[in-house]
């Protein structure tokens, strides 16, 4: 598995592979919020990659830019959900958005835990070159008022 996309052009030194809690998950679901009811490889794009200017203050910054927020699931819906709210996310009433949910397969990139042991479970997704539909084993995509 390879990262030469993610880390194009990034400051010398830093390495987003080598942050404490990156490992391959292939094992755990998460969920991401959608704009449709059918994925598209747009919903798997950084801030990096949709040209989003946001303040980078290191490497460890950098590479949350780079990445793709995901939530990892366990019993904490309700928290996630609560959180997507508050940051306006998703509004109170809920909005046509959607929330898939997903395990990714062997080779789509490694997932740091971002998360500081919050309910809400915030993790970044790293993707490896090539990263494609075909990486991820969509569990279910349904409207955000059912998640």
């Amino acid at each position: 598995m390879t990262f030469n996309d993610l880390h194009k052009d990034i400051e010398q030194g830093c390495n987003c592979i080598n942050q404490v809690g990156v490992s391959e998950n292939t094992e755990d679901s998460f969920a991401r919020s959608i704009k449709e009811a059918v994925l598209s490889i747009d919903d798997f794009k950084s801030y990096h990659e949709i040209g989003m200017v946001i303040r980078r203050k290191n490497c460890k910054d950098e590479c949350k830019y780079r990445g793709v927020s995901v939530s990892k699931l366990n019993d904490n819906t309700a928290a996630i959900k609560a959180k997507w709210q508050a940051v306006k996310l998703i509004a109170p009433q809920g909005t046509k958005r959607f929330v898939c949910t997903f395990r990714l397969k062997v080779g789509a990139g490694k997932v740091w835990d971002t998360s500081n042991n919050k309910a809400d479970a915030h993790h970044t997704l790293l993707k490896a070159d090539g990263f494609n539909l075909a990486s991820v084993e969509v569990k279910e995509i349904v409207p955000v008022a059912e998640f």
